[in-house]
């Protein structure tokens, strides 16, 4: 499985288990937006330049709050953070395609 298709599936995960009250706030092109970020992110983490596969993902993750912060301000900041945290888990077990 790709990247970019691990951390869709790990995100899409996390909002189905976070359940409907705290999907609310968004719209159907915010939950576009999360789910295609979390994609792109994935895609470029192996170009960073950061020396090891878990640095790439720790910043990877990093991204990953600071454009839902942006992009997505209505998520509870604990609902933020979980979905960073899949996107880094993605990039962690996927290190040969990472490196």
């Amino acid at each position: 499985m790709s990247l970019t298709t691990a951390a869709k599936v790990e995100v899409l995960s996390v909002l189905v288990r976070a359940g409907r009250e705290a999907r609310a706030p968004l719209t159907p092109h915010d939950c576009n937006t999360v789910v295609e970020t979390s994609a792109h992110l994935a895609e470029i983490a192996p170009t960073l330049t950061e020396g090891t596969p878990g640095e790439r993902a720790r910043a990877t993750r990093s991204a990953m709050e600071l454009f839902l912060s942006v992009d997505c301000p209505q998520l509870a900041p604990e609902l933020r953070e979980e979905l960073a945290r899949a996107v880094e888990h993605v990039v962690v077990r996927h290190p040969a395609t990472a490196a």
